[in-house]
């Protein structure tokens, strides 16, 4: 049966299709001229494209970006899943977690999404001369320039609930395969509450529920965890006093701020040890880091989490600037711009390289149906 075919299934009495373990292999689709129409059951995993979420476009189409790239990128990393993972130094931890499926009985098990994430990052991490890893890398690349200052940022596209603090263990976990002689990874959260509930990615990548097998890189990776408001630059002018002037000190002291440079606030915040190191940043609710001018609408953020300056953004600039910056990853349920610039087509980040939305979770019984 093809892609397409329609099959008399109803979507409100088995919401679930697959096990989480598995990749999709059928959906349901709804019509996006007619939202109140019961959605139909299709064969076929579903292609990212504009979904109910981000509101359904009858013009925006999966040949658009970042929807090409993803589903390219989801071909090219199936193809290499199926040779093992052929030139990766981390080949036999992705083998693992890929056979871990199989046996039921296996405490690793980790979600499709979870090792598709891990893969297409490893797919594209790698060194290689392929021409198909040339051409996605170098479009994103063009991307990044536009949108990012050249940074390279990706990002990973995961429904709530669908584990990304794991992922992100997996991920660093993966990264020691490659950097056998010791790498940084700073995770960067946008609240102390995020911040309480990652703390355990200092430990987790080296559990058994993990890696199923001990680490046989030389060195652990070094992780640091931290909320992006501590990437602000410090006035050293009043160094002595006991602390940062308040507002009305610095007026009645009437002196001009001299902040700190930046390397010194970098060391500072991460720390000096492993600076030689290859550096990635992983973003916890990524969707929060936007340039100066990308305000957020009023009420999207808690007061804790707002940033009028840009001040997660630069401290990336920074840490470009002053550290070995490899790569930057965001995960989100929601990789988007609030008001979707005139350039884009759609307001999904264009720098995303996987999608597994809430359609998804729910037809892979990850999380419970919106009511």
């Amino acid at each position: 049966m093809n892609e397409g075919d329609a099959v008399i299934k109803d979507p409100e009495k088995e919401p679930i299709l697959h096990r989480p373990w598995d990749e999709p292999t059928s959906h349901y689709r709804q019509d996006p001229k007619d939202l109140r129409a019961k959605a139909k059951y299709l064969t076929g995993r579903r292609l990212s494209q504009p979904s109910i979420a981000y509101g359904f476009s009858t013009t925006v189409t999966a040949n658009e970006e970042p929807y090409k790239t993803i589903n390219e990128l989801r071909k090219h990393v199936a193809d290499w899943r199926q040779s093992g993972y052929l030139g990766s130094p981390a080949r036999k931890l992705l083998t693992r977690w890929r056979d871990s499926v199989e046996n039921r009985e296996d405490e690793l098990q980790p979600f499709f999404c979870q090792r598709e994430a891990i893969e297409t990052l490893m797919w594209l991490l790698r060194d290689s001369n392929e021409h198909k890893q040339y051409s996605i890398k170098s479009r994103l690349q063009a991307i990044n320039d536009q949108w990012n200052d050249g940074l390279n940022r990706l990002a990973i596209k995961m429904a709530t609930g669908a584990g990304k603090t794991r992922t992100m263990a997996m991920l660093i976990a993966a990264l020691e395969r490659i950097h056998t002689d010791g790498c940084k990874v700073v995770v960067i959260v946008p609240n102390l509450t995020v911040l309480e509930r990652v703390d355990e990615l200092k430990t987790l990548p080296w559990q058994t529920e993990i890696i199923g097998v001990p680490t046989t890189a030389s060195k652990r990776a070094e992780v640091t965890i931290v909320n992006f408001q501590k990437f602000r630059l410090n006035d050293v002018g009043f160094e002595g006093l006991g602390g940062q002037p308040k507002k009305v000190e610095r007026e009645l002291l009437g002196a001009n701020p001299l902040l700190e440079h930046p390397r010194k606030m970098i060391d500072r915040v991460i720390g000096v040890e492993g600076s030689d190191l290859p550096l990635y940043v992983l973003q916890d609710e990524g969707h929060h880091c936007r340039r100066m001018e990308e305000h957020a609408r009023k009420g999207d953020l808690k007061r804790d989490e707002i940033d009028e300056h840009g001040q997660w953004y630069q401290a990336l600039r920074y840490l470009h600037d002053y550290r070995h910056l490899k790569a930057i990853v965001d995960f989100s349920a929601t990789p988007a711009y609030l008001d979707q610039p005139k350039d884009l087509k759609t307001p999904v980040f264009p720098w995303c390289i996987t999608d597994f939305g809430t359609e998804d979770a729910i037809e892979s019984g990850i999380c419970k149906i919106p009511r």
